[in-house]
């Protein structure tokens, strides 16, 4: 038989029973949907989070204090001191250097109390960080009770607008008391919450290390003064940080993905007994990728369990199907069709069927991945294209496997035995 003949007939035959059809093709397309969707909103988050790490610059180095990924608190690392502060911001390929101190505390405006994050900063930690002040100045060598907020705190504390040169004040837990002293905002910094849900408070490194009772820094950033130098000034960090610390220089940082506390989290749970570890825009994004990946997988894994919830309707469909054709089979077969045309006969309709399903799946995926996404959780709207392509190939597969045990039965059948059939 002339394979379009084929091709028409199976169209006919779906669009003959419309309802059935109907109900059919949306098991495919809540499966594809379900899938193209959960993709979509992964990779709108992977967006936005690498937007931010961009915003920070691509030539920086970041030192951070042992034991950040440990069960202790910010008041409980290793510090950083002035003296390696300075080893290393004499490095030859080094343009800037910043360093910073970070803790939780309390503020208190007009009555109103929020927790926030708060960072005690070196001049120019702003500016290296690429922050952008919404208005108002970044702190100064010479302050030291004025403050930089971000502009999530401001909202975060709605019924009394803040405003520059406003007094609040802010309590820190030290040692189980507490310490309690008054600023003035003077200025406010555009900047995300933290993972946390806390918005930053930005004071100087002098006046928090003083209300702390403490010296030195939790955290150093470098800025290399070319993206080409970056593992040049990771690999001399690393160096001077060694000696200083007196760590063994062949001790590796990184811990290798089998032995990495959680699958979810690669590399990211550091030994309590690391005095420090370094880390660029390539190591965060790299990380980031490889959990979102690993997310996507899971969340696609579990709504592609719909997908096959939808090829059991379509082989259900099919051998209904079968069943009243069989003497239009017997028909077929009596005036010259061979096993091979039945048989593909009706693994087009059903492929016609998953396919239909998983296009118009694609379709209601693209205008959630586009509109609802970013309306609802303020991320960019992405449609991966090689996971649109694995879902229309897997809802055609679909289709074709959920037909193939109806499409051999009906080719199977003797013609007799077909035309008799009642």
């Amino acid at each position: 038989m002339d394979p379009l003949e084929l091709f028409r007939i199976a169209v006919d035959s779906v669009i003959a029973h419309k309802l059935r059809s109907l109900l059919v093709t949306l098991g495919i397309l809540i499966g594809v949907t379900a899938v193209l969707g959960n993709a979509a909103m992964v990779a709108g988050f992977q967006d936005y989070f690498e937007q931010e790490i961009q915003t920070l610059g691509s030539n920086f180095v970041t030192i951070t204090a042992g034991a950040r990924y440990s069960q202790v608190t910010t008041a409980q690392r290793e510090d950083l001191d002035e003296y390696i502060f300075n080893s290393l911001s004499r490095l030859p390929h080094v343009e800037k250097a910043t360093a910073a101190r970070d803790t939780w505390g309390t503020i208190e405006f007009m009555g109103e109390e929020e927790n926030v994050m708060v960072v005690g900063v070196e001049p120019g930690y702003l500016e290296a960080k690429n922050r952008d002040m919404l208005f108002g100045s970044p702190l100064a060598p010479q302050d030291r009770f004025n403050a930089v907020v971000s502009d999530s705190v401001m909202s975060g504390l709605s019924n009394t607008p803040m405003c520059l040169m406003c007094p609040f004040e802010i309590t820190l837990t030290v040692d189980g008391g507490e310490v309690t002293e008054k600023f003035r905002i003077k200025g406010v910094v555009e900047e995300p919450q933290s993972l946390l849900g806390l918005g930053y408070v930005y004071l100087p490194i002098s006046t928090l290390n003083s209300m702390l009772g403490k010296e030195g820094y939790t955290e150093i950033t470098l800025t290399a003064s070319d993206i080409e130098h970056v593992d040049v000034v990771e690999e001399e960090a690393r160096e001077i940080l060694d000696r200083l610390l007196q760590v063994a220089p062949h001790r590796e940082l990184d811990i290798p993905q089998e032995d990495s506390s959680s699958w979810m989290m690669p590399q990211l749970a550091e030994e309590e007994s690391e005095e420090y570890y370094i880390v660029t825009q390539e190591d965060i994004i790299e990380i980031s990728n490889e959990v979102t990946w690993r997310i996507q997988l899971a969340l696609v894994a579990i709504a592609g369990i719909s997908l096959l919830v939808g090829g059991m309707g379509i082989a259900n469909v099919m051998l209904v199907t079968v069943g009243e054709r069989t003497r239009e089979i017997g028909i077929m077969k009596a005036v010259g069709a061979k096993n091979r045309h039945v048989l593909i006969l009706f693994l087009l309709e059903a492929g016609m069927i998953g396919l239909t399903g998983g296009i118009l799946g694609l379709v209601c995926a693209a205008a959630m991945a586009y509109t609802l996404i970013p309306l609802l959780m303020n991320v960019p709207g992405v449609l991966p294209g090689e996971w649109a392509g694995i879902a229309l190939g897997i809802s055609l597969s679909i289709g074709v496997l959920s037909g193939l045990y109806p499409a051999l039965r009906a080719s199977r059948m003797a013609p007799v035995d077909a035309l008799r059939y009642e």
